[in-house]
């Protein structure tokens, strides 16, 4: 079964050039009293789609997204100033979360949901304007939705049926136990399996008709975990432009390792998911608009389907405020490789453990590069000692100047020997402070060969 959805969310690792994805004092992280937040995917049967299926594409505008509370009998609005955004209902797995990839973060007060409706734009509404480019052509006139076929790649428009074009409504009956319940300090993410093969009806002539179809209880939950990055310096408001990077890491071996990666929005919200049952760190990175750096704040303890509330981050309080930027190359013989870059930073907090620090330059937790010849990698870090604390627990932070990271190369896939020199490349311990320019850092494998397709 594949997944789809629209995203600012990244499941890392990110490809090396891409632009996605605090006065010291207290700030906090606590679980927000009575709220929730809900995301959502949208399913969908393998065999409708490439290259065994009729369909390679099945793209569709969504123009808003709404919910129904059972108590309150009020409908929600998930997507407040949604542009119109195009999905594909036969995306791959990687672009799961339906309403936070279209860019919600609304926090749902806790309370029993029992009705959702996704609103989508007219086919002949030609003059919706597209948060990104018309996939189903670029000409004034293009169709808002339509479908690809598998064979010749030919496209036609996607009528929608009369009684969706007021929204494609999702009842009780096929909500699993005929509701779903948000509980207070909760993030859950919705999981609508869709029939595309019966939802798509030819009716002659080149023409289809989208009728969405869904069975009895094929809408779920999923855990999530969002939550507000905010300047601890300036009375927890979001940090002004720049960019925000929110990392969630599972710990293994005494290392914290990327599970997801997001780019805060410019309110500082955020939003992970799909997040697996269990326990993980949480950790931010900052640089405003101007280049200040923000010290690195992690949280441990972070339980799946948890609202994590207020991330605070601390700025640079240095002479220099910038990030520090180390740089080098990987180098590989015998064949090319593909080799994920890291920054590693060892912590103390109830006991010593090892954290991947995500890189404000380029904007990416990890580095994902193709080794063929030497390629080259930047990372900027802050110079000064990260910010720690514990799920609910507030930050007391005293930051002193310096900071010592470990780049930390692994060959991919990470299951497969690859190198006769080993699966993972590591520099000695490098001291930098704020500003900081250190070059030459180099790592190499040798004796490498073709990983297994």
């Amino acid at each position: 079964m594949t997944r789809v959805g629209i995203a600012t969310f990244l499941i890392i690792p990110l490809v090396i050039a891409t632009a996605l994805l605090v006065a010291c004092g207290g700030g906090s992280s606590t679980a927000a009293p009575q709220t929730g937040f809900v995301t959502t995917s949208l399913s969908d049967p393998a065999p409708c789609s490439a290259p065994n299926g009729p369909y390679s594409a099945v793209w569709v505008t969504v123009t808003d997204v709404q919910i129904h509370n059972s108590g309150s009998g009020q409908w929600t609005d998930l997507t407040p100033n949604l542009p119109p955004t195009q999905v594909n209902l036969l995306a791959s797995a990687s672009t799961e979360c339906f309403l936070a990839m279209l860019g919600s973060k609304t926090e749902l007060q806790a309370g029993t949901y029992e009705q959702i409706r996704i609103m989508l734009a007219d086919t002949n509404a030609n003059s919706v304007a597209l948060q990104g480019q018309n996939q189903c052509g670029n000409t004034h006139n293009a169709p808002m939705n339509c479908l690809v076929l598998t064979a010749g790649g030919t496209m036609f428009p996607l009528q929608l049926a009369s009684e969706d074009k007021n929204g494609i409504k999702i009842p009780s009956g096929q909500i699993a136990g005929g509701a779903f319940v948000v509980a207070a300090g909760q993030t859950k993410d919705l999981d609508i399996d869709f029939d595309s093969c019966a939802s798509i009806v030819a009716t002659g002539s080149g023409h289809y008709l989208l009728k969405p179809v869904l069975h009895a209880g094929e809408v779920s939950l999923n855990s999530a975990v969002n939550g507000k990055v905010v300047d601890a310096n300036n009375n927890n408001l979001p940090i002004n432009g720049g960019a925000t990077i929110v990392a969630l890491e599972q710990r293994t071996n005494g290392i914290d390792r990327v599970l997801l990666s997001t780019l805060a929005d410019a309110n500082g919200s955020f939003a992970l998911c799909p997040v697996p049952p269990g326990t993980y760190d949480l950790v931010a990175v900052a640089v405003d608009q101007n280049g200040l750096q923000y010290a690195t704040t992690v949280i441990t303890g972070v339980a799946a389907g948890t609202v994590v509330g207020n991330v605070p981050m601390f700025r640079t309080a240095q002479t220099n405020t910038g990030g520090a930027s180390i740089s080098g190359t990987i180098s590989t013989s015998g064949s090319g490789e593909n080799v994920l870059v890291s920054a590693l930073q060892q912590v103390n907090f109830n006991g010593a453990f090892t954290i991947t620090v995500p890189s404000t330059a380029p904007v990416a937790a990890t580095q994902n590069l193709m080794v063929s010849s030497p390629a080259n990698y930047s990372v900027s870090l802050a110079g000064v000692n990260p910010a720690i604390t514990a799920f609910g627990t507030p930050v007391t932070y005293t930051q002193t100047k310096g900071a010592t990271y470990t780049i930390d190369a692994l060959t991919l896939p990470l299951s497969t020997q690859v190198c006769s020199s080993g699966a993972e490349s590591q520099s000695n311990p490098i001291a930098v402070n704020p500003g900081d320019l250190v070059s030459s850092i180099n790592l190499s494998f040798s004796g490498c060969v073709a990983p297994p397709q």
